[in-house]
């Protein structure tokens, strides 16, 4: 569930300011209950937390072992195919994101080969109607239908309104062999997040161990300005080792942040 995040601001003057929240995400605690999950993100010194969904029954669970706990609900992410059938989910995950009192939310899109951008689009204008007040946000993946930059450039022809958003996932445009900073450029204006990962080809590896120069990424994104909200994606080998490694990609962050 979720991913793990770290936050600063970018301001427009080309400084990035102190990191105001740190928020990490359970993905790697798949195979283990989100009360363990939550504990130890807490023992890793972190104060809030990214959650994402893919069924209507992990919210009940969620919602009450968040309600026990004192981290607060940074974001919530929603796996939605696209189709008719799983408007449920996305609905549910709206009304879940209103309970917590959480005021963002992101889409993961359906398969890239099953429907178009036009029906997304559509779903999408229902979706931005009916959540007044709130955002939502659209997350590339590989082999998603939001995967390249010209889908994005199609999703905002077709859907105008301000409240449709981005969440940029470094990691994500690297396997699709785009340029993070080439994504920079082009959805600064429109992003919420940047989701933070370094890799060696497709294999993902702790931060400043790979290819992605991420040193360069948030120089570039410091320089282009409005991206407010910086993520890090961890690797999480065992749950004996979960507190020294989310909090030693954090440290690599904040040490790259320093350094620019």
């Amino acid at each position: 569930m979720g991913r793990q995040a770290v936050h600063g601001v970018l301001p427009a003057d080309g400084v990035i300011a102190p990191i105001m929240r740190i928020s990490c995400g359970t993905t790697w605690a798949k195979r283990w209950p989100l009360e363990q999950a939550v504990d130890l993100v807490v023992r890793a010194g972190y104060s809030a937390i990214d959650l994402t969904f893919t069924g209507e029954a992990e919210m009940d669970a969620a919602l009450a072992v968040m309600r026990q706990n004192a981290l607060a609900i940074n974001s919530v992410t929603v796996e939605w195919p696209g189709h008719e059938s799983s408007d449920s989910l996305l609905f549910r995950a709206l009304n879940w994101s209103r309970k917590a009192g959480v005021s963002a939310w992101t889409v993961v899109t359906g398969e890239r080969r099953q429907g178009s951008i036009q029906e997304l689009a559509s779903r999408l204008q229902c979706v931005l109607a009916a959540c007044a007040g709130m955002n939502c946000a659209v997350i590339n993946r590989l082999g998603r239908r939001i995967e390249q930059l010209e889908d994005f450039r199609e999703l905002f022809v077709r859907v105008a309104d301000p409240r449709l958003r981005v969440v940029i996932d470094t990691f994500e445009f690297h396997r699709a062999s785009v340029d993070p900073r080439a994504a920079v450029d082009e959805l600064a204006d429109r992003a919420d997040r940047l989701i933070l990962a370094d890799a060696i080809g497709c294999r993902q590896v702790p931060l400043g161990e790979g290819e992605m120069n991420v040193a360069s990424i948030l120089a570039h994104a410091r320089d282009r300005g409005g991206i407010n909200s910086l993520s890090l994606v961890p690797q999480v080998t065992s749950a004996s080792n979960a507190v020294e490694e989310l909090a030693a990609e954090r440290h690599r962050l904040e040490a790259l942040c320093a350094a620019i």
